[in-house]
């Protein structure tokens, strides 16, 4: 489900770049940034879980 959200962001920024509509650029690549930060750290913590966990 995460991964569809991040694929219509995708989608607007490409959007964003063929208007040359810098609001839509701007927005959409704070939030795809943001949503990479969420999945490595979730991966992160799925892979290499802290020992305090255990």
């Amino acid at each position: 489900m995460f991964s569809l959200l991040i694929t219509g962001f995708i989608l607007w920024l490409w959007y964003g770049i063929l208007l040359v509509s810098y609001p839509i650029i701007i927005a959409n690549s704070v939030t795809i940034i943001i949503a990479i930060y969420i999945l490595v750290t979730k991966f992160r913590l799925d892979v290499f879980p802290s020992k305090e966990n255990n």
